[in-house]
């Protein structure tokens, strides 16, 4: 009966969202979606999370499963199901753009530095017709789907047990990953890849403990080979993370059969074949491209400084936008505790766990211990990339290895974890359990769901893409005078060239508009020139960004400028031409 609840509130959340569409830009999707959405999927959650822990019946727990995951997999479909145009304003509007070129025979798949996502569009627009622009969303979704289904999975083949499956699914429910500083729910391929390696995890379990009497080119054996290889197409950045991981296993079994000890690692499959199939995948891939060279350049650069004396920030990125959320009235702690406050308590938790493997507090099957210490010593292997993109500060490539590194503990951790929640039942009953299970997710899922999309809640604006304002961009690029370049407030033309025209057709226009500027654009303006200002944008500047770059009555009074004129709008979009005595205007 209470399942039937949970699903019941689960069909009604989707109803509700699917009649409820986007209408214009929203600021926000949790405060745009109507309340009763999210009434119903807390409902749905909370019968999920209860079923999970009090049934007796496999098939009512699985059930349950598959309610929290569904739930979960519903709020991350959100912008799919209220109808957003696209979603993603920044990068996703460079990859759509390749994604047209792609399709369109422009460009090359191989001569992209990773096509998987824009291909998985292409087929997905080749094949059921979707728009390149639905196909990528959807593509977004697949990948999410692949990661809530194979982490529970991976814990499931190690431990044999129900209970420890509830353990990893719920926490996979969490989405600890995506952290909207370099790992995101929106078209960004290291995110997307991020999520597909848990595919790549759950074949890695069966592969190492596999028994074979034949061949040693089993069937897993040949998916585990190509499932790493299609991480390099995806993104080989993800890659080389995989590569550290195979690496730490192959070397970990190494020495455990060289001081012959009695332990189930001695009877794992070798992952030497792998580890070199993926390391000659990723050098075969990456050599001569630009994107590589242009790492290379940052690192050596990097390198340079501290031999001079010079060395830069660590982590300068992010101590940059501290500084401005201390200027708008927030702090460093404050988005901490926003961010990673879920991540750092299952983190602690799983830390403790792990520990507790090497006691006899916690009588740990010798399997269970082997992922453990495949996974803790991946993670060592894994730091000297997070410590090298930090201490370069290389954008913010490091809390892409924060991302990967979590992944390694929702695993390694939900195995822990699941040993810990053992000792308790034993200890203190199946009721104490339940309830400490219940509470502990009922509080982290949405503290943790609540940053999984952008919002002004973590200083950021929803990447919300409204069809007008496609349009609108659409209507410049097309109609605006020949020889005159567009401008924006922090470059969004740039990336909607590459959306609306592709990206190797695209105008590139990489002029953005300063603060000071804004105030007195004939003045600044060297030549003529159109300003684009998006809905978007102002909600952004004076909701999120509370006003720190630009002030709302700057914006508003752009128009009653001298020497600007409004050439174009359509209610989302507005187009201005400055200087506009000195060329034909565009259409009216």
């Amino acid at each position: 009966m209470l399942l039937l609840i949970g699903f019941g509130a689960l069909s009604i959340a989707a109803v509700v969202a699917h009649r409820a569409p986007a209408t214009g830009y929203e600021l926000s999707l949790y405060s745009a979606t109507p309340t009763l959405v999210w009434l119903c999927l807390a409902v749905a959650f909370f019968t999920s999370l209860v079923s999970s822990v009090t049934t007796s019946s496999r098939y009512l727990r699985g059930s349950a499963l598959v309610l929290g995951g569904a739930t979960t997999f519903t709020v991350v479909a959100l912008p799919v199901l209220r109808g957003y145009y696209f979603y993603g304003s920044a990068d996703p509007m460079t990859h759509l753009g390749w994604a047209k070129d792609i399709s369109s025979g422009v460009l090359d798949p191989a001569n992209l530095f990773y096509p998987g996502l824009h291909t998985a569009a292409v087929i997905l627009h080749e094949t059921l017709g979707y728009s390149l622009r639905l196909g990528i969303l959807v593509a977004i979704l697949c990948f999410t789907a692949i990661f809530l289904v194979f982490v529970p999975l991976c814990v499931r083949y190690v431990t044999g047990s129900e209970r420890a499956t509830v353990v990893a699914a719920f926490s996979t429910f969490l989405l600890l990953p995506i952290n909207n500083i370099s790992m995101f729910l929106r078209a960004h391929p290291f995110s997307q890849t991020l999520f597909f390696s848990a595919l790549v995890f759950y074949l890695l379990f069966k592969f190492l403990t596999e028994e074979t009497t034949g061949s040693k080119l089993t069937p897993i054996a040949v998916i585990l080979g190509v499932a790493s290889v299609a991480t390099v197409i995806y993104h080989p950045q993800l890659s080389v993370h995989l590569l550290a991981v195979f690496a730490s296993v192959t070397v970990l079994q190494y020495l455990y059969r060289l001081r012959g000890t009695d332990h189930a690692i001695t009877s794992h499959r070798s992952m030497l074949a792998h580890t070199l199939l993926l390391a000659g995948a990723v050098v075969a891939w990456i050599t001569g491209r630009p994107a590589f060279r242009a790492q290379i350049e940052s690192i050596s650069l990097a390198a340079q400084g501290y031999l001079r004396g010079n060395p830069p920030t660590p982590g300068g990125r992010v101590a940059s936008q501290g500084t401005s959320i201390t200027a708008i009235g927030g702090s460093l702690p404050e988005m901490y505790l926003k961010l990673f406050l879920p991540t750092t308590v299952f983190a602690v938790l799983a830390g403790v766990a792990v520990l507790a493997s090497y006691t006899s507090w916690i009588n740990f099957r010798s399997e269970h211990d082997a992922v453990v210490r495949y996974f803790v010593l991946s993670v060592l292997g894994v730091l000297p990339l997070f410590v090298l993109y930090f201490a370069g500060s290389i954008a913010e490539m490091y809390f892409r290895t924060f991302g990967f590194i979590v992944l390694l503990l929702l695993i390694a951790g939900a195995v822990s974890l699941f040993n810990v929640f053992e000792g308790v039942a034993d200890r203190y009953g199946s009721t104490t359990f339940a309830l400490g299970f219940v509470v502990l997710f009922a509080v982290l899922t949405p503290v943790s769901l609540a940053t999984a999309y952008q919002s002004p809640y973590i200083y950021k604006a929803n990447q919300h893409v409204t069809e007008s304002q496609f349009s609108g961009y659409e209507a410049t690029f097309e109609y605006g005078a020949d020889g005159i370049d567009v401008t924006s407030l922090r470059q969004s033309a740039t990336r909607y060239s590459d959306g609306v025209e592709g990206y190797q057709n695209s105008g590139r226009y990489d002029r953005s508009i300063s603060g000071t500027n804004l105030t007195q654009l004939d003045a600044a303006a060297e030549k003529p020139m159109y300003v684009v200002l998006s809905t978007y944008d102002v909600q952004r500047e004076v909701n999120a960004y509370r006003e720190l770059r630009y002030s709302r009555a700057e914006l508003n009074a752009v128009e009653n400028q001298r020497g600007v004129d409004r050439v174009l709008t359509n209610g989302d979009l507005r187009l201005y031409l400055v200087g506009g005595n000195e060329t034909q205007t565009g259409q009216q």
